[in-house]
């Protein structure tokens, strides 16, 4: 089976890909890594965390077919709601897993990222979400992708903010729901691997800014945050946070 792990951006999303891969690994399944060597996947699964965004449907079957084959491993996309993945997922030959976080603190996530990038020389991506009234505009094209996959009852959803208040619980969960078992034990062991407390972390592939929850009610001016409910307040609701 292939996994798809996708989610909103600044929620998370490279963090919990390398979880997920360990976790299939320790349950004896594949090191998504290993067979995109084995099988010459570097124009499909892209950069250090198998990013499959802009994928066709005729590459995408093909993974599919290596899964057949070898059984499960995971693949990430922000983009999950795209025709092809919609289509296989239908069909039930793949699996996705979705994230969402508090739109307010992935806007505060983006422009952080952004001015990284641009102190860095990168006029690329986030770099062009530096204030608050660029990234409000990326954030609302983002949250449709949540209201789809919110009427979906055949994919995991989880909020970013539970994965890192109560992880073992999220981590429960997804092993249910893509059918494979870790002990406890190895679960925490994956989970401290990739804890920004843990001086061996390998922070580059997980794209941390603070990985902190709730980071708009220090963070955020009284006129931002006026300026967003208004923008966005219902759909802020709708995903289950408090204005």
């Amino acid at each position: 089976m292939l996994i798809v792990s996708s989610g909103m951006q600044k929620s998370g999303t490279a963090y919990f890909y390398n979880i997920l891969n360990d976790l299939i690994k320790s349950a004896g399944e594949n090191d998504a890594r290993i067979l995109k060597e084995e099988y010459n996947l570097g124009k499909l699964l892209k950069w250090r965390n198998n990013n499959v965004d802009g994928i066709s449907g005729k590459e995408l079957l093909k993974l599919v077919l290596i899964s057949r084959k070898k059984g499960i491993f995971a693949v990430k996309t922000h983009y999950a709601n795209r025709r092809p993945f919609i289509y296989l997922l239908k069909l039930g030959i793949i699996k996705v897993i979705y994230s969402y976080r508090d739109p307010r603190d992935v806007i505060l996530s983006a422009m952080d990222h952004g001015r990284k990038l641009l102190a860095a020389g990168d006029n690329s991506t986030f770099a062009k979400m530096t204030d608050t009234d660029e990234a409000l505009k990326y954030v609302s094209s983002w949250i449709k992708d949540w209201k789809a996959f919110s009427k979906k009852d055949d994919i995991y959803k989880y909020k970013y903010e539970d994965l890192i208040s109560d992880p073992e619980r999220i981590l429960d969960e997804v092993m249910n729901f893509i059918d494979i078992n870790v002990s406890h034990e190895k679960v925490r062991e994956i989970l401290y691997r990739y804890n920004p407390d843990n001086p061996e972390m390998p922070g580059g592939r997980l794209h941390f800014n603070k990985a902190v929850i709730y980071r708009y009610k220090t963070e955020m001016s009284e006129n931002d945050l006026m300026k967003i409910n208004d923008a966005i307040g219902n759909e802020i609701i709708n995903m289950g946070y408090l204005i």
